[in-house]
C-alpha cells in the first residue's frame, strides 16, 4: 500500500482513526490498520523530508512555486503585504498566522519553531517596556 497524494492521505488517516476506535480488531483489520500506519508513516517521511534541509520560508517559496503561486497570495493568511515581506525576512509570524499557514501548507507545525529551520529571535526590552525581536 502506498500513499501517493494529500487527499490519500486525508483518507488514510481517517480509515486509521475508525480502526483506532475500535474496541477490538479482528486479524484482517489489525494487518489492515499496521498496513495504513506504514503507508502513513512512509508519504509523512517522503513529504517533509526537505524540511531538515530548508529555512522555513525556503520551504515556503518551493511550496508557492510547486503551486503557481506567489508571495502576494498568501494574503489571506498573513492578513498583509508587510506581514509578508515580515516573515521573508526572517521575522517570526504570530500564532495565528502559524495555524493558518500549517493547515493551508499542510506542514507541522514544528516548522515555525525548530531553531535549526527557523532561529527565532530572543525577545528584549526596548525603552519603552515594550517587547520586541516577535511578533504575537
Amino acid at each position: 500500500m502506498r500513499i501517493k497524494n494529500d487527499n490519500e492521505l486525508d483518507i488514510a488517516i481517517a480509515q486509521l482513526d475508525l480502526f483506532l476506535e475500535k474496541e477490538e480488531l479482528n486479524t484482517v483489520e489489525h494487518i489492515f490498520k499496521d498496513a495504513l500506519t506504514d503507508a502513513i508513516e512512509a508519504y509523512e517521511d517522503e513529504r517533509f523530508s526537505d524540511l531538515g534541509k530548508l529555512s522555513v520560508q525556503e520551504y515556503l517559496l518551493s511550496e508557492l512555486e510547486e503551486q503557481g503561486l506567489q508571495k502576494q497570495d498568501l494574503i489571506p493568511y498573513f492578513g498583509s503585504k508587510q506581514s509578508i515581506s515580515n516573515f521573508f525576512a526572517g521575522k517570526h509570524p504570530s500564532k495565528d498566522i502559524i495555524a493558518r499557514l500549517v493547515q493551508y501548507f499542510n506542514v507541522p507545525a514544528t516548522l515555525f519553531f525548530n531553531q535549526d529551520n527557523y532561529p527565532i529571535q530572543p525577545i528584549t526590552p526596548t525603552s519603552s517596556g515594550h517587547s520586541k525581536g516577535m511578533n504575537s
